[in-house]
């Protein structure tokens, strides 16, 4: 600061002039315009930033339900695939009887399917032997049972379930155990 509120300017344009002087009031105002500049940069900014994570969740949203439908789409398909296999698994129980070139083929075929499906991520969910569990499983029936560590365990499992990435798509019909009746004798 100089005489009298003025504030010298240096315009640079001549080495030996003296620097041109400006009125106190217009470099406040300048002063004032340059900080509500920054302050507008500030809100730009903060602006850009909530809106580019809003755009980064919307994105990983759609990302997830896009997920959650090819995964619905193909549980759907593996379900069709599963009936079928149901009834080669139906026609290896009766043919364990008598073992013949044509149960071995009908063996290897539903072996390659399971390992088809499991290389999609198609899980069998094991279930025998295991408490019972109503995510997991469907209870089509009850079985008596003598030990006490078997009462609410899969005694056996009719169907097979199974699960896509965690998520059920079928669950097992199993015959669950619950305890004898005591009889006094």
């Amino acid at each position: 600061m100089s005489e009298e509120g003025i504030t010298p300017v240096d315009e640079g344009t001549e080495k030996t002039a003296r620097p041109e002087m400006v009125p106190r009031s217009e470099a406040e105002q300048w002063e004032r315009r340059a900080l509500d500049a920054e302050a507008k940069i500030r809100e730009i900014t903060d602006a850009y930033r909530h809106h580019k994570t809003e755009l980064d969740r919307a994105r990983e949203r759609l990302e997830r339900d896009q997920r959650s439908r090819v995964l619905e789409a193909l549980a759907r398909s593996f379900l069709r695939v599963l009936d079928a296999l149901d009834g080669l698994e139906m026609a290896l129980e009766h043919s364990r009887e008598g073992e013949s070139p044509l149960a071995e083929g009908v063996r290897l075929v539903h072996r390659k399917i399971l390992d088809a499906l499991a290389a999609e991520g198609l899980e069998r969910i094991e279930v025998v032997g295991e408490t019972f569990d109503p995510e997991l499983a469907e209870a089509v029936a009850t079985v008596p049972v003598e030990d006490e560590k078997d009462v609410n365990r899969v005694i056996r499992e009719i169907r097979p379930g199974y699960r896509l990435e965690g998520r059920v798509i079928r669950p097992a019909q199993v015959h669950v155990g619950i305890a004898a009746a005591k009889t006094d004798g």
